[in-house]
């Protein structure tokens, strides 16, 4: 029990105090960026919008953190040659691999909570209030948006104000098996009722491209439950909770918003345990090769890499339409590769 306080002690000191140091650079640049750029906004909301980006800035930091901190201890428990006190006190590799697991354990658990219960929705208020304030946009309005309704239809406007549910400059396209335009439906305004899930177009014209016959559309009312949808998606606070709901609805989605979906969700599920495999991973490479004088310091920093590169590999394969289950053989690789080094190590201490 006094081993276990004394780790814990000295790990989370070196995670608070180095997430609190990355939290405030990043924030202290960003201070000097928007005085530079954002002429137009006050000096008070430039400290507010960094004062409320503080605390996300931390907890998105929080893998960094966790794998320097690793870093620091193993160098710490180096230097002062405390391998050979817990070779005295018969204390194993396997022991503090467990050390390890229960302080990154305690460190996610400390995330999840925070993170979905205060900081996204603290992440969402300051996006909000720099659309507002730095902007000069209404968080009320959604600007510019393509939505898929269907596999046979898309839509985009320019401007839907959900305060007054009217909209400007929709567009409307309904498209081929074989994904050529079939019809275009343009109209300059357009309203929506929520209660009905309803789409109003008062005055439009339709465009049929296979008969090139243009049709005037009067008092158009469609019922689209996916764009509604789609609009609570994107005004939702991005919680694991808020995701979950939104695949329960999948029979109003789109295929392609489901994926998006399920891509969100399970990068926010590997970003939890990431804080897992960062300093467990760190430690047994370490041990791995603590033989060779340079290479078990060279190899603490592959988690970093990797956990770099890897995110980097499925945000580029998603854009290509690969289905985001498929990532998880990616990390489920990284697992295994995690228990064939802890094998190695046991096996070695044989």
């Amino acid at each position: 029990m006094v081993l276990i306080k004394y780790f814990l002690k000295r790990f989370f000191k070196y995670v608070f105090v180095i997430g609190f140091f990355l939290a405030f650079l990043i924030n202290f640049i960003e201070f000097f960026e928007k005085i530079v750029h954002a002429k137009d906004a006050g000096f008070s909301a430039i400290l507010t919008l960094v004062f409320l980006n503080f605390v996300p800035s931390f907890f998105d930091l929080l893998g960094v953190s966790c794998w320097l901190a690793s870093c620091l201890l193993i160098k710490e428990f180096q230097q002062q040659n405390e391998w050979e006190a817990f070779s005295l006190l018969n204390i194993s590799y396997n022991n503090i691999i467990k050390l390890f697991m229960v302080a990154s354990f305690l460190l996610m658990i400390f995330s999840f909570t925070f993170k979905e219960t205060l900081v996204e929705k603290l992440t969402f208020y300051s996006e909000q209030y720099k659309m507002e304030k730095f902007k000069q946009k209404s968080v009320q309005k959604l600007l510019g948006k393509w939505l898929m309704l269907n596999k046979e239809t898309i839509v985009y406007f320019g401007v839907l104000d959900l305060s007054s549910s009217t909209g400007s400059d929709l567009l409307m396209l309904s498209l081929n098996p074989d994904f050529t335009i079939k019809k275009v439906l343009n109209s300059k305004e357009f309203y929506i009722v929520s209660e009905k899930k309803e789409l109003c177009i008062t005055t439009g014209l339709e465009f049929d491209i296979e008969n090139n016959a243009p049709e005037v559309i009067n008092n158009l009312k469609l019922t689209v439950p996916t764009l509604f949808s789609q609009i609570k998606i994107n005004m939702d606070v991005p919680t694991i909770s808020n995701i979950c709901q939104s695949l329960l609805n999948k029979s109003v989605l789109p295929v392609s918003v489901q994926n998006e979906l399920m891509y969100s969700l399970i990068s926010r599920v590997i970003s939890y345990l990431k804080l897992m495999f960062y300093p467990i991973l760190t430690f047994m490479l370490f041990v791995l090769f603590e033989d060779f004088i340079i290479a078990k310091w060279v190899a603490i920093l592959v988690p970093y890499a990797l956990f770099t590169f890897v995110p980097l590999l499925t945000d580029h394969l998603f854009t290509m339409g690969i289905n985001p289950l498929i990532f998880l053989l990616i990390y489920l690789f990284i697992v295994l590769f995690m228990l064939y080094v802890h094998r190695r190590i046991m096996h070695r201490e044989q």
